[in-house]
């Protein structure tokens, strides 16, 4: 019935955005935390273990752990985060949910700088963690856009398209690389290196760092006509020290600012939506209160974009593949009248 399905959807989203909130608020936290060394391997054992009941039973679930000691700096929650995302990923690609996916640790030895889809894969230790599937492959094209945030080729109810790109960030923060060897129809590696010692707590390790609270309360809308989406974006501003305001519908967010032209100090928008795009919402905020500082967020930046949003004034395009990066930083900029420089 249709109310049946519209409580479906609802549910469907809400389990989503409550997923999405937990992942990336994980994965903003791993890069402030203080890095101390542990077992990888108890690690792993404890992430298949939860893994194993959510997996469909005609999936089969393999795994080789070695047994010399390792440890990384990664903490439990983010190594259950990696394995659940990079398994929850070769599952869905598995043809009627049957086949196979098998889950590997080893320690290897980098001799030299070699090519890596994400981080840079330096000489030195590593911990290996190797999560093959026998499933329909990956095309070359999709390969490229892999780590893009919000990028996914599943049904909506079943990709959130922030999977990958969580464990993107987690292994980036670590100093480690994530290499994936695939041909359609032939099924997929992903191999994960994260530097490694053989002894626990041992000196903590240097982890690249981020800044925590980078707003100060400042008042800040945020347009989007994605209901997960501008729940996670919500989540992770307001994490960062901002006050955000949401709106789905780009009329009533104009409405909004017409009737009360001071109520927000930057506004936020995604470009692509029915009815008005990005562009053409910042024209009509612009209208209205001439001096806000305005975000265009896309997953794709034309030259032309490019020009029209810096003819704005005081606004920039940011690519979505930034998203969770940057866009806390760039709201700060604009908010300290910084804003213009293209990425």
């Amino acid at each position: 019935a249709p109310g049946r399905e519209s409580v479906d959807q609802i549910g469907i989203a809400g389990r989503r955005a409550r997923d999405l909130i937990s992942q990336i608020l994980t994965f903003s936290r791993s890069a402030t935390r203080e890095a101390v060394w542990q077992r990888v391997r108890p690690m792993v054992e404890e992430a298949v273990q939860i893994l194993r009941p959510a997996l469909p039973p005609s999936v089969l679930l393999r795994e080789q752990l070695c047994e010399e000691p390792l440890a990384i700096t990664l903490s439990p929650t983010e190594v259950q985060q990696l394995v659940s995302n990079l398994a929850t990923n070769a599952a869905q690609a598995l043809p009627d949910a049957r086949g196979s996916i098998s889950i590997d640790l080893a320690r290897t030895t980098v001799a030299r700088p070699m090519p890596a889809h994400v981080g840079e894969l330096r000489p030195g230790v590593y911990a290996e963690i190797t999560v093959t599937d026998t499933g329909c492959g990956i095309n070359a094209n999709t390969l490229s856009r892999l780590f893009e945030p919000f990028f996914t080729t599943r049904r909506r109810q079943r990709g959130t398209g922030l999977g990958l790109h969580v464990v993107h960030g987690i292994v980036t923060a670590h100093g480690g690389a994530i290499v994936v060897d695939s041909t359609p129809g032939g099924g997929t590696v992903f191999k994960v290196f994260l530097p490694a010692s053989s002894e626990a707590d041992t000196t903590p390790a240097v982890l690249p760092s981020e800044p925590g609270v980078l707003g100060g309360g400042e008042r800040v809308a945020y347009l989007d006509d994605d209901e997960v989406v501008r729940l996670m974006v919500q989540r992770v501003l307001e994490h960062q020290g901002f006050d955000v305001s949401v709106y789905a519908e780009p009329r009533q967010l104009v409405e909004t600012l017409a009737k009360y032209p001071e109520e927000f100090q930057l506004l936020i928008t995604d470009y692509s939506m029915p009815g008005m795009n990005g562009l053409e919402v910042a024209h009509a905020v612009r209208a209205v209160r001439s001096d806000i500082p305005i975000i265009i967020l896309t997953g794709y930046v034309p030259d032309h974009l490019r020009l029209e949003v810096a003819a704005l004034g005081a606004a920039e395009v940011l690519n979505k593949e930034n998203t969770f990066e940057e866009l806390g930083t760039r709201a700060a900029s604009a908010l300290q009248g910084r804003i213009g420089k293209q990425v």
